[in-house]
């Protein structure tokens, strides 16, 4: 097998194979533009039968490859930024944390304070024919009644009994 270059060409002769494809290194303007596999020629199959100017570029006028100078550089510095950002927000959680336990704490005793305060100024209700049993709700159509009864259990049982007559029930 041998290797020739012949004008921006790379030819793959072999002895066994005599018809093996041409592989070009570079395709012409048109060709690249369009996408479409140029066979090097010059002017190529492609622009001869679509009448376009076959033209190669040179490599030295075309773009550089890889970031502008200066892209790395300001990556990092944000990435560094970003770092140390992230850095001090989870300090800062670590004493929110401590933060929170004493914020918790004191909430709690609070809230204890507060029951017993409430559990102290409770007072017992008097039940009367009115507040023994409480207007049926759309969201409860059940009867309230009380667990423990009035002192006269025979008025109790009646204002149940006429209650539970007279209700209409959705």
């Amino acid at each position: 097998m041998s290797l020739f270059i012949l004008d921006d060409m790379i030819v793959d002769e072999s002895e066994s194979h005599e018809n093996k494809r041409v592989k070009i290194t570079t395709a012409c303007d048109t060709c690249r533009r369009r996408k479409v596999k140029c066979d090097g020629a010059s002017p190529c199959a492609n622009c001869t039968r679509g009448a376009y100017q076959c033209t190669f570029s040179d490599a030295s006028t075309k773009r550089p490859r890889g970031p502008p100078k200066g892209f790395v550089a300001l990556i990092e510095d944000r990435l560094h930024t970003i770092e140390s950002l992230l850095v001090n927000l989870v300090n800062k959680d670590n004493i929110n944390e401590n933060n929170k336990e004493i914020k918790k704490e004191r909430d709690n005793a609070i809230e204890e304070s507060s029951q017993r305060q409430r559990f102290s100024t409770f007072k017992i209700r008097q039940y009367s024919p009115m507040n023994v049993i409480a207007p049926a709700t759309q969201s409860s159509p059940h009867l309230f009644i009380p667990t423990t009864p009035p002192a006269d259990v025979k008025e109790y049982i009646l204002i149940i009994t006429t209650k539970i007559i007279t209700k209409s029930w959705y």
